[in-house]
This record gives structure tokens, C-alpha cells and sequence, in this order.
């Protein structure tokens, strides 16, 4: 079923020419008639942005893995590879603001995690780190780094 879903998924995202037709036949939508298809990339820029995207999410998670490791979070490797897909799935649903983004990450991590190991000191300390390197860091960088450009005054 999974791989029905995968394929039918990636079929969607490089051949999206059927879903109007398909929203067409959702009553609320049929009578909206902005509702337009135009497709502004090329099946080139999708592959780019798609394997960019994959490399990044492999680049996260063998992050996730490490930490979980350094910390002595120990599972079996597709336990933990699973349980790290499914923390990455709920924290990018859930609705956040930058205030709560750390509580959030660290409690999904705790819920997602909890089931096979008992060290929450650790689970959440991997998630914190993960913030502090992934999003904390460029951050502080970037806005040191934007006190050196010179915006252009208005007249």
C-alpha cells in the first residue's frame, strides 16, 4: 500500500496534469472557477528540487541518528531510522512559532522516542542540540552577517 502511494505520489509531482480534473469533481470546488492549472516547472527543476530535497532530509536524519547516538540513545538502525522519519512528520505538521519551536521539537521527540527508551534527558538534550546546530546557529550567523550589507535608503 505504501508503495501504491509513494508511486501514485510521484507520479502526481511530475505528471500533475489530471488533478484539476479530478478537484473538478469535489463539489465546494467545481464551482470555483479561478481555480487554474498551470504548470511553472520544468520536469527538470522538479527532479533537481526533488533529489536537493531528498539529500537534505538524508543530511537530517543521519544528523538525528548521531546525536541519538552520542547521547546513548541506542535502537536497532531502521527502528531508529523509522522513529526519526515519524518525529521529523509530526514537528513539520504541528503548527509552531519560534517561542514554542524547541518545546515542541523536544516533547514530539520525547512522544516519538519514549516507546523504546527510557532516557529522557538524552532524547530531548538530541533534539535541543539538533535546534541549536540546525536552526539556532544560522541564524545567529545570519544576522551578524546582515549588519555588514548595506540596504539601499529610500529617496
Amino acid at each position: 500500500f505504501i508503495l501504491i502511494c509513494l508511486i501514485g505520489l510521484i507520479y502526481s509531482y511530475f505528471f500533475p496534469f489530471w488533478i484539476p480534473n479530478l478537484l473538478k469533481k469535489i463539489p465546494f470546488l467545481s464551482k470555483n472557477e479561478h481555480l487554474v492549472f498551470s504548470p511553472l516547472f520544468s520536469k527538470e527543476e522538479k527532479l533537481n528540487a526533488l533529489v536537493m530535497s531528498i539529500f537534505r532530509y538524508a543530511v537530517f536524519s543521519f544528523q538525528y541518528y548521531l546525536v541519538l547516538e552520542a547521547f546513548g540513545v541506542h535502537f536497532n538502525s531502521f527502528s531508529e531510522i523509522a522513529l526519526i522519519a515519524v518525529c521529523f512528520l509530526f514537528t513539520s505538521v504541528i503548527p509552531t512559532f519560534i517561542l514554542s519551536e524547541i518545546a515542541v521539537r523536544g516533547s514530539v521527540a520525547l512522544f516519538v522516542f519514549s516507546f523504546l527508551s527510557p532516557n529522557d534527558v538524552a532524547i530531548f538534550s538530541a533534539s535541543l542540540v539538533l535546534w541549536l546546530l540546525n536552526v539556532a546557529l544560522p541564524a545567529t550567523i545570519g544576522i551578524f552577517g546582515l549588519k555588514k550589507i548595506q540596504l539601499p535608503q529610500k529617496a
